[in-house]
């Protein structure tokens, strides 16, 4: 099964744990608090540096997470972009993999999260 063909709401970690290991993903740079997580993701005329970033909210322990997208040619944050070069299951891959280190240095944490688009 892809990353991409679980139902919508459904995230099973015992399905992660077995099959993140056969999923390709984006080598990351992770922070020394594994609080942001690095990686370059290169489209058709355009280098974006990805970030994953777990934000601590006003609620003690609860993160909000954030998928963004820095422009190095423009300088901008993209919340949005959309690249549809046919990686969405390596990007989901290196988004699990971020979730699953996070939650090792940080295991009593909550995350929110929802998506604009997949």
């Amino acid at each position: 099964m892809k990353l991409s063909e679980i139902p919508d709401g459904v995230l099973s970690l015992q399905l992660l744990n077995r099959d993140i290991i056969d999923i390709e993903r984006y080598q990351t740079s992770i922070s020394i608090d594994h609080k942001v997580f690095s990686f370059v993701f290169i489209g058709d005329n355009v280098n974006f540096i990805k970030k994953v970033i777990f934000s601590e909210t006003d609620q003690d322990g609860l993160y909000n997470l954030s998928l963004e997208d820095y422009n190095a040619g423009t300088k901008e944050i993209d919340y949005y972009f959309i690249s549809d070069n046919g990686d969405k299951d390596k990007i989901l891959a290196t988004v699990v993999a971020c979730f699953l280190s996070f939650f090792k240095y940080n295991p009593k944490a909550w995350v929110c999260a929802y998506g604009s688009k997949i």
